[in-house]
Formats: C-alpha cells, sequence, structure tokens
C-alpha cells in the first residue's frame, strides 16, 4: 500500500528564548519520489548528465566543513559535534539532516546560543528530498535574515546537506540549477545522488518553468578551455 505521506511534526521548547521552535520532520513510512514522479513534470535528462559528468570526479571528501555559499555551511556529524569549531566559525544555527547518526539534538547545545532544527532524510536514490525543501529553505532563509551563519550537516555533508543548500539558493536567491551546482563544487567537493539530482531538475522546472540555459554553458566551457 502506497504511503499516505503525512508528516508528523514534533515541537520542543527552548527556554533560552521562551518560544516553540520546529526542530523535525519525521516521516510516518518511507515515501519514494518515485512514487509521485508519474505525477510531476519530467526533469531535463540532458541537465541531469550534465550535472553528473560534472560532479563524478569528487570522490574523496576530506574537509569536515565549508561554507558552500555566504554564511551557509555545509559538513558533516563530526563538525556538529565540535562546539569548539562551531563557535569559532560562528555558527548560530543548525540545520541536522542525519538525525540518527549525529548524536547531537536540541540538548547537545543547550549551553550555546544555537538554534537547532532537525529533518530526518535518506540517502536513497528513491527517497522524497523535494517534500521537505520549501522549509528547510525557509530555516536557512530566516536565519540569514538574522544575520546568522548556518550549518547545514548530514553524515558526510557530501549528498543530502549539499542538495538542501542548493536548492535554497534556487528557491530564495533566484539561482538556477547550474549556477548553484557551479558555485557548491567551487567550494566543496560535493555528489548529490541521481535521485536528488533528478529532483533538483524538476524544481528548478516548477520555479522557473524552463531549465538552465545548456547552450550558454556549454559555450562558457568552451571560453574556459580556450582561455586556460
Amino acid at each position: 500500500m502506497e504511503s499516505s505521506g503525512i508528516l508528523e511534526e514534533r515541537k520542543i521548547s527552548n527556554p533560552k528564548c521562551g518560544f516553540k521552535k520546529r526542530v523535525g520532520f519525521k516521516t510516518q513510512s518511507f515515501i519514494t519520489y518515485r512514487q509521485k514522479k508519474k505525477h510531476e513534470e519530467h526533469f531535463d535528462v540532458k541537465l541531469f548528465y550534465k550535472i553528473r559528468h560534472f560532479l563524478q570526479d569528487n570522490k574523496h571528501l576530506k574537509n569536515d566543513v565549508d561554507e558552500l555559499f555566504p554564511s551557509i555551511y555545509v559538513g558533516n556529524v563530526h563538525f556538529a559535534r565540535d562546539l569548539q569549531g562551531l563557535q569559532y566559525r560562528g555558527i548560530t544555527h543548525i540545520l541536522n539532516l542525519a538525525i540518527e547518526d549525529s548524536e547531537t539534538g536540541n540538548e547537545y547545545y543547550a549551553d550555546t546560543a544555537i538554534t537547532y532544527f532537525e529533518v530526518e532524510m535518506y540517502d536513497e536514490e528513491d527517497y522524497d528530498i523535494k517534500q521537505h525543501l520549501e522549509y528547510t529553505s525557509d530555516i536557512i532563509d530566516n536565519a540569514l535574515r538574522e544575520n546568522g551563519k548556518v550549518l547545514v550537516h548530514c553524515h558526510s555533508g557530501y549528498r543530502r546537506s549539499p542538495t538542501v543548500a542548493i536548492a535554497y539558493m534556487m528557491m530564495k536567491q533566484k539561482f538556477h540549477l547550474w549556477d548553484a551546482i557551479v558555485e557548491a563544487r567551487s567550494n566543496r567537493k560535493i555528489c548529490p545522488n541521481s535521485g536528488f539530482v533528478e529532483q533538483l531538475c524538476m524544481l528548478e522546472r516548477e520555479l522557473y518553468g524552463h531549465s538552465s540555459n545548456l547552450d550558454l554553458v556549454e559555450e562558457n566551457d568552451e571560453t574556459s578551455v580556450f582561455s586556460s
């Protein structure tokens, strides 16, 4: 039987700020985006393969954290546990996408000024990550409006967290997908899985009515080759 897709929301009181904040979504059952895909607009296959080819050399990830976009840091669970490192970077908000692996939580950061959120996601090609992207983009956007710095992390900072950060740039900063991918890759080795890339391609069409202009992309690629 297909999942109903109902999301259960948890709220935790934060004694420091005196209000209740959302810290996570927990799915009642595993939701796959392929179950919905037949109802959605087709993704741009050419763009999909262009992105996959562009990211294919990103096999070895060493840094625990990198500033993917201005004031948006993407990292792994090790950095999320490093309270001194978080303070040094000036992190004010944390968005945890790997709840089961992180060994952190609201209480872990209780003695800091960090505002903590969590959204349970799975690094599976069939997982519907798109269902969370409006909510996660709002979290990041609100933090930046407060002049904060956000850490978005999953287990390795390689697939889920860069996908969420790229979606924010598309939804709130009006980036086209290819531009966001190139900017992110220039700052960190990333490799969203194939299912996540497909969903980002679909998101771009929903936002703009069309996909990134690959003719312009290829023209810029040729210019880079001749100028190097």
